[in-house]
């Protein structure tokens, strides 16, 4: 815990730091809480958490702020204009997932009709753990950047085949699994990612409308097809591990709208899902409910 804790304090530093003009005084945000470093003959490190509604004053140049303690002793001095911009792209997002053709089409015919998708069974999970954020103006627009985990299912519509590279190409395999009657088919994938957003949060009263959108980019950390099927009245699965000539790295374009902490959200990548002449140039899209931490 100590170690975490010193991670989150050095990593804020080297975001948030301003020294004031007062002497041997140093102020950093972690989040919401503000550390307070005093050097007079002895050092002494102070936290102090600000209440919900108290942000606007944290903006206004050179006033004096009051948060008071426990105690109702301790007051805190707001300072220059902040950095910190607190945004909504920390959270847990769920969401369905499916891929376009270059005509933004979701129907698959021809040599691609193997990738159709139970749409209704094809998940997306996001994780995103932290997020970082720039103020512009009063805390309501800003710059907004983190890192997430984006968990793709792709369930498919035909339950008699799996995946398969063929001349390096990716193929359906019908003759793997042609005498087992399959119960579920599909591939899975997980990329880590990091977004660069621009949000603007509208006041309603004491809550607030959320606005953001802009480019995120991801690279690929892991993929697997995996086949459902009973044997003997038992229940079986296999996984196969392999990249599939899925894209490594990728961008797109993503964006979110909701009230406070609830919103919903929706993705589409400009990078195929396969790499070019590997596969079907198909290309992802994702949309959903998102919940910020």
């Amino acid at each position: 815990m100590k170690k975490i804790l010193l991670f989150a304090f050095i990593l804020s530093l080297s975001l948030n730091l301003y020294a004031q003009d007062k002497a041997d005084t140093i102020d950093v945000w972690l989040g919401k809480r503000l550390v307070r470093i005093v050097k007079d003959g002895e050092t002494t490190i102070t936290m102090q958490k600000t209440n919900k509604g108290d942000w606007e004053e944290l903006y206004e140049e050179d006033i004096l702020s009051q948060f008071e303690n426990d105690d109702n002793e301790r007051s805190v001095y707001a300072g220059e204009k902040k950095l910190f911009f607190d945004g909504n792209w920390a959270g847990f997002e769920l969401g369905l997932n499916n891929y376009v053709d270059k005509d933004l089409s979701f129907s698959r015919t021809g040599d691609d009709e193997f990738m159709d998708l139970n749409t209704g069974k094809s998940w997306n999970v996001n994780i995103n753990i932290a997020d970082f954020g720039l103020n512009i103006y009063k805390g309501r627009l800003g710059i907004l950047s983190g890192i997430g985990f984006e968990f793709f299912d792709y369930k498919f519509d035909d339950n008699s085949m799996t995946l398969t590279k063929e001349d390096g190409v990716i193929v359906p395999d019908y003759s793997t699994y042609q005498d087992i009657p399959l119960m579920k088919t599909k591939i899975t994938m997980s990329y880590l990612t990091v977004p660069l957003l621009l949000e603007w949060q509208i006041p309603v009263g004491s809550n607030k409308i959320v606005v953001n959108g802009g480019v995120i980019g991801g690279m690929k950390l892991g993929s697997h097809t995996k086949v459902v099927y009973k044997e003997s009245g038992n229940r079986q699965k296999d996984k196969v591990r392999d990249d599939f000539n899925l894209s490594p790295f990728r961008y797109g374009f993503t964006t979110r709208i909701g009230y406070n902490d609830f919103k919903l959200y929706a993705t589409y990548y400009a990078v195929p899902l396969f790499e070019k002449d590997k596969g079907p140039e198909l290309f992802p899209v994702a949309a959903g409910v998102s919940l910020s931490f």
